[in-house]
């Protein structure tokens, strides 16, 4: 009995050691300025294009006449 409470302690202990340094890399990320060359890549840099302020990609849609 005395083990199984020793365990639980131990368990408890683990679960708030994890979520203390969860937390504490979290705040760190969050306070971090967020640029181009330090963000995590995403699987969708591929679809981004070169130019930011010319038309995306239609897919096959029919593109609207000429004005």
């Amino acid at each position: 009995m005395t083990a199984l409470f020793i365990l639980g302690l131990a368990l408890l202990a683990g679960g708030l050691g994890f979520l203390g340094y969860g937390l504490r890399r979290r705040s760190r990320e969050l306070n971090t300025a967020r640029s181009y060359a330090t963000r995590e890549p995403s699987s969708l840099d591929e679809d981004r294009p070169v130019n930011p302020y010319g038309l995306p990609k239609s897919y096959g849609a029919v593109p609207p006449p000429p004005a």
